[in-house]
């Protein structure tokens, strides 16, 4: 567990003390800052994380094994996006749906190939987005002053109604 404290540029009673959850993942140290979603066999957390010691660095994506640790990885084919949201593909344990720079991309975690589905809800478009558990829809707020939040399938990109 580590800490960061936030709000003290103007005023120092304003500071808020921040905690984190700190893993190793191939003997780094990294701090995780969401999580998306957690296998069906429970043995797997989909997380975003920053590497402590690297400053400026994007958010990783990874997969943290809780039943054998050493297992963790970061997904490497996905290092220098900026990811906003991620899910199992349809509840397979074998391909991601993830929202980032390139748009909604389908990514095979065995080939670490990389299908971009919708290229047009991506991290510029939404300034944070949501993916249901079963893959076919996203909550997205755009980036725009309005704020206003679209619910798409993840095969389109039209606005609910």
């Amino acid at each position: 567990m580590g800490a960061f404290v936030t709000n003290f540029r103007n005023q120092l009673s304003n500071s808020v003390l921040n905690s984190f959850i700190t893993v190793k993942i191939s003997n780094i140290d990294y701090a995780v800052t969401s999580a998306f979603a957690i296998s069906n066999s429970g043995t797997q957390i989909l997380v975003l994380v920053k590497n402590i010691d690297a400053s400026g660095q994007n958010a990783q994506l990874a997969l943290l094994d809780v039943a054998n640790p050493s297992r963790s990885q970061i997904i490497s084919g996905l290092t220098d996006k900026i990811i906003l949201s991620a899910t199992y593909f349809l509840n397979d344990e074998t391909s991601l749906l993830v929202i980032d720079d390139d748009g909604l991309v389908k990514y095979d975690l065995k080939s670490a190939a990389a299908t971009i589905i919708n290229p047009e809800v991506n991290s510029l478009w939404a300034r944070a987005a949501y993916l249901s558990p079963d893959g076919n829809f996203i909550a997205a707020i755009h980036t725009d002053e309005t704020e206003q939040v679209y619910i798409l399938n993840t095969t389109s990109a039209v606005q609910a109604r």
